[in-house]
């Protein structure tokens, strides 16, 4: 029985939807496209419809039954006949002009003439035709609430007209005499359709709420899936960010294996590998890791620079000593290509607050690509100028290929290359100008592209006026500048006397033989531990100067470690080494927990053996920031 009234019920609903449906959208079919496109509009506009489309149908039932009362007033019943299907001719009016306030202007006038001829003609200012005349402002505010000014005109208008059918009136009298008695009857009829008038108004209000409220409850919907959508994809942003995190360790880690080893086989550190092709081989293979280590580095980048996570590491250093420093790590390969470098720096008298690692990286991927993009023969320019006013502008300007003007919004987006030969789009990933524009932006910066096709290319980096900092004014605070990959957090112990023992502690067994041969190479003894575990027995049985360590392991990692040696040997300085993409949050908690200094992975013998030696011999130094 229920499974019965419920399909009837829903047999019901869905028969009576598209009544429903009709009966709300019918009056569409007299408005224009862009009454349509404005809900006011539209709503206004489909009770103007609505009202003009059956308030004739009750006039002329007022007109039948008057003429059934009086036969002979046929020549009066005539002109309001005329006016009252006048109506219905503001329905194609409107649907042709879209003047809706103008068309309801005139239809009150319309309707405010009918009444005051049928009040002048049945009882003047007794016509129970005259009470009519009140429901003429409810039509004016009805259609013209919006337009107060004209609103205000259309009631000053009946006001004076009210005025000339009472001097008419007072002077002449009624054209048309009945007995009140037989008027009376058609006051009964004059309330019932004054009734149902204003009932069928109603009930267009009510269904246009009742529209406005389905479209407020599809928009909450939409909202609701919008919110959803949102949340998605921030989830899935977060994933990724989490999972390039520890992926970056886990690349990092055999990356640092392969570039240290075919460093040092094709260094040859401990004897002639034997064949020309071997050597040349590990050069290739060193030289392929370190690029994919910078493929590497700059998805990673771009994808924390999308996630907004991409954090700064900044301090105050030389920017000059940065472009130098930038310009002679691609001289060999600008020479190489056969062009020319030109490097135009003022005077040293400021220097620069940002993230130094990240500002060589600009600069890099500037100069890297001009190079890629210039043919042999051609010249490279860097060129910088720096004041308060304006801050620091570095310019890198090429003789090169150029990019199309409707190319250089499509080489800032990532994987993108444009411009170039096929040779030219095999050498890169497209990463490098997005990364410069992201790195700017973070820096409260600006990177500026501008080209000739087939003539130049110049490339524009600004930093703020805010991040210079005036070398008189520093006093000797500042730290020293140093190169990104060390970073000295503190100094402890003494020099170190005969040969040092080193500790070298990561779970990955071809990690811990790179670091043992760069230290065996260095003049060093080293030791070795899978994790920390192994890394306090070992200490407690050995003579360790200086402990080496990743900071993720299994068993017990770096953090532990660095707190059980801080109880056990707070004298023994402690390197961390870290692959992670958050270094700078493992450079904090290094730091916390006393480490004489970390290491981001791949570590670099030069590197490396510089560290060993600092932390043995150095004097204690201050923390830099």
């Amino acid at each position: 029985m229920t499974l019965v009234q419920n399909s009837a019920a829903s047999m019901a609903k869905t028969s009576s939807a598209p009544l429903g449906a009709f009966a709300c959208r019918w009056p569409d079919m007299f408005l224009t496209r862009a009454m349509l496109a404005d809900h006011d509009a539209r709503r206004a506009g489909r009770m103007f419809v609505a009202g003009h489309a059956i308030g004739p149908l009750f006039g002329f039932a007022i007109l039948i039954w008057l003429y059934s009362l009086d036969p002979g007033s046929g020549p009066h019943i005539l002109v309001p006949m005329i006016c009252m299907t006048g109506f219905w001719a503001f329905l194609p009016a409107l649907r042709l002009t879209g003047r809706l306030k103008l068309l309801a202007v005139l239809s009150v006038q319309n309707l405010a003439f009918i009444v005051f001829y049928l009040s002048s003609c049945y009882g003047g200012i007794s016509s129970p035709f005259l009470p009519w005349i009140v429901i003429t402002p409810l039509f004016t505010f009805l259609y013209l609430g919006e337009t107060p000014l004209l609103c205000w005109l259309t009631l000053g208008a009946l006001v004076a007209e009210f005025g000339v059918f009472l001097t008419i009136g007072r002077f002449t009298g009624a054209a048309v005499h009945l007995p009140p008695e037989r008027l009376a009857s058609i006051n009964v009829l004059l309330l019932f359709c004054a009734g149902a008038a204003l009932a069928a108004h109603f009930a267009r209000e009510i269904a246009s709420k009742s529209d406005l409220e389905h479209e407020v409850e599809r928009h909450l919907v939409t909202e609701r899936a919008l919110g959803e959508a949102k949340d998605a994809a921030e989830a899935a942003s977060r994933a990724k960010t989490d999972f390039l995190a520890s992926m970056s360790h886990e690349l990092r880690t055999p990356l640092n294996a392969v570039i240290g080893f075919s460093e040092m086989m094709s260094s040859e550190a401990f004897g002639p590998i034997g064949h020309e092709r071997y050597r040349g081989y590990a050069k290739d293979i060193h030289n392929s890791g370190s690029h994919l280590l910078a493929i590497i580095n700059d998805i990673l980048d771009v994808a924390k620079a999308e996630s907004g996570n991409f954090e700064l590491f900044e301090e105050v250093f030389d920017w000059r000593e940065t472009i130098s420093e930038a310009a002679m790590m691609l001289r060999p390969r600008i020479n190489e290509s056969g062009l020319t470098l030109e490097v135009e720096l003022p005077p040293r008298t400021m220097r620069l607050r940002a993230d130094r690692r990240r500002t060589k990286q600009v600069i890099l991927n500037l100069i890297h690509n001009a190079v890629k993009f210039t043919p042999p023969g051609g010249r490279i320019r860097i060129r910088a100028a720096c004041d308060w006013r304006s801050g620091l502008t570095v310019t890198v300007k090429d003789t090169g290929v150029g990019i199309a003007r409707e190319d250089l919004k499509k080489v800032l987006q990532p994987f993108v290359q444009v411009g170039g030969t096929a040779r030219h789009a095999q050498e890169g990933t497209g990463l490098g100008l997005p990364l410069v524009q992201a790195m700017m932006q973070r820096h409260g910066g600006r990177f500026e592209l501008d080209s000739e096709p087939g003539r130049s290319t110049t490339a524009r980096i600004t930093f703020p006026p805010e991040r210079l900092v005036r070398v008189d004014d520093m006093h000797g605070t500042a730290p020293p500048d140093r190169g990104p990959p060390v970073t000295l957090v503190t100094s402890r112990g003494d020099a170190g006397t005969g040969t040092a023992t080193i500790l070298v502690v990561d779970d990955d067994e071809s990690q811990r033989a790179l670091v043992a041969r760069m230290l065996s190479r260095g003049g060093y003894r080293a030791l070795t531990a899978a994790h920390g575990l192994d890394a306090l027995k070992c200490a407690r049985k050995h003579a360790v100067d200086v402990v080496v360590t990743d900071m993720l392991m299994p068993e017990m990692d770096g953090t532990e470690l660095l707190r059980a040696l801080q109880t056990e040997r707070p004298s023994l300085p402690v390197i961390a080494v870290s692959g992670v993409e958050e270094w700078t949050e493992w450079l904090r908690i290094a730091e916390h927990l006393g480490a004489f200094a970390s290491l981001r992975k791949p570590v670099f013998a030069r590197q490396l053996l510089l560290v060993v030696e600092q932390a043995l011999n150095r004097p204690a130094v201050s923390a830099l920031a």
